[in-house]
């Protein structure tokens, strides 16, 4: 009557309704092969059953290459549903600014309160535009608007997924550069709102 099915993946990244093609590479890493349990609690009954996920034995990859393939992947998920976090932020900070104009109106100070929103929806969208492409509807779209960070980390998990073996370097050094510039964005990491404020 009731059944579960487990895809063997990590949990999926965190995306952005209506990010155009931004929802590429949110899928979560596959787990690594191994010896697994499932359990099932029901009421004080535990009921618990081993099974084991076996390696392709074509792949060539070896169980370091694997493991270090997983530690990119839930680096690269973990960073893009962090961006994905900022964008929801974003939206959420647009729309209580919206909501601030409008509780001002008639007031003698509107006109003060109506710059003050603009200068800091302006800020929101500069940071917004470096995370995410919005202008992007379909694959040709991405020639003439430029792809934003969480499209790129996206895009790079699926290259490191791609097969079964280790991440090359140039894969390992492109994450850390787009870690980095995630977290220069000002909305993401240690800089929190810093750089949005108005």
């Amino acid at each position: 009557m009731n059944r579960f099915v487990w895809d063997m993946r990590h949990a999926d990244a965190r995306g952005v309704p209506g990010a155009g093609v931004g929802d590429k590479g949110l899928t979560g890493p596959l787990a690594l092969p191994g010896a697994y349990a499932v359990r099932i609690t029901i009421g004080e009954s535990v009921h618990s059953h081993p099974f084991t996920l076996m390696a392709d034995p074509n792949a060539a990859g070896t169980d370091d290459d694997l493991k270090a393939q997983l530690e990119l992947l839930l680096r690269i998920r973990d960073k893009r549903s962090e961006t994905s976090g900022a964008v929801h932020t974003i939206d959420d900070m647009r729309r209580q600014v919206g909501q601030w104009e409008s509780r001002a109106e008639g007031n003698e100070r509107w006109g003060l309160v109506a710059e003050r929103a603009d200068e800091l929806k302006g800020k929101l969208t500069s940071v917004e535009d470096v995370l995410i492409q919005r202008k992007v509807d379909g694959q040709l779209d991405g020639i003439g608007h430029p792809a934003g960070l969480d499209a790129k980390l996206g895009e790079l998990s699926v290259v490191v997924s791609s097969g079964d073996y280790g991440p090359t370097q140039q894969a390992t050094e492109l994450c850390d550069e787009l870690v980095e510039r995630v977290a220069q964005s000002g909305l993401v990491g240690r800089r929190g709102l810093a750089g949005v404020r108005a």
